[in-house]
C-alpha cells in the first residue's frame, strides 16, 4: 500500500503568515511592540526582584506581614512594584494581543456556520480569536510583520533581540545581587 505522506505540504506552504495580520503597518507595528513587551517579562521580573531584595522587601519576614488587602497594596507600591509591573505587563499584553486579533477572527466565519445562541457564538469567537492570537506569536508571522512595518520593524526586531539577551543575563544578575547583598558587598 502506497503512503500518502509524500503528498503532505509543509506548514510554510499551507499557512500564509500575512493572513494573520490586518492591512497596513499599524497592526504589524502593534504586534512587534507587543512581542517586545511580552518577551521583557523575565528581565522585568528579575530587575524587580533585585530591587525588592536590595531594599529588604523580599525577605521571609516582609512577605509574612502580607496578611490583608491593604498590606498587599502597600507592598505593591513599595520596591516590589517592579515585580508587580512585570506581572501586570505580561497579563495586559495577553489581553491587548487578544483584542488585536479579534478583527481577524471574522475571516474564519462563513455564512450559515455560526453557533445558534449568543453564548455559543461568543465562545466560538473567543476560541477562534485565541487561535489567531497564538498564530500571531509565531516566527513566520513575525517575519511578515517586520516586512510590513519597514524600518520600524527592523528597529523592533533589534529591540526584541536585545531583550532576549537580557533575559538570559537577568537571572545571573539577580543571583549576583543576592550574593553581594549577603556577603555585605
Amino acid at each position: 500500500m502506497a503512503s500518502d505522506l509524500g503528498d503532505l505540504r509543509g506548514p510554510a506552504r499551507v499557512l500564509h503568515p500575512e493572513t494573520f495580520l490586518r492591512a497596513g503597518r499599524a497592526d504589524a507595528i502593534t504586534l512587534l511592540v507587543l512581542r517586545c513587551l511580552r518577551v521583557s517579562f523575565v528581565t522585568l521580573l528579575c530587575a524587580g526582584a533585585s530591587l525588592a531584595f536590595v531594599t529588604g522587601n523580599l525577605t521571609e519576614e516582609a512577605i509574612s506581614r502580607l496578611s490583608s488587602p491593604a498590606e498587599f497594596i502597600r507592598a505593591a507600591l513599595s520596591p516590589l512594584i517592579g515585580i508587580v509591573a512585570a506581572i501586570a505587563i505580561r497579563f495586559a499584553v495577553g489581553w491587548v494581543a487578544l483584542a488585536a486579533a479579534l478583527p481577524l477572527s471574522g475571516r474564519a466565519w462563513t455564512p450559515g456556520t455560526s453557533a445558534e445562541s449568543r453564548w455559543r457564538r461568543f465562545r466560538d469567537v473567543l476560541h477562534v480569536t485565541s487561535a489567531y492570537r497564538a498564530m500571531r506569536w509565531t516566527w513566520a508571522v513575525r517575519g511578515a510583520a517586520v516586512e510590513r512595518a519597514g524600518r520600524t520593524g527592523d528597529v523592533l526586531v533589534v529591540c526584541e533581540a536585545v531583550i532576549r539577551v537580557a533575559n538570559w543575563l537577568a537571572p545571573f544578575a539577580f543571583i549576583a545581587v543576592v550574593a553581594l547583598s549577603r556577603s555585605g558587598g
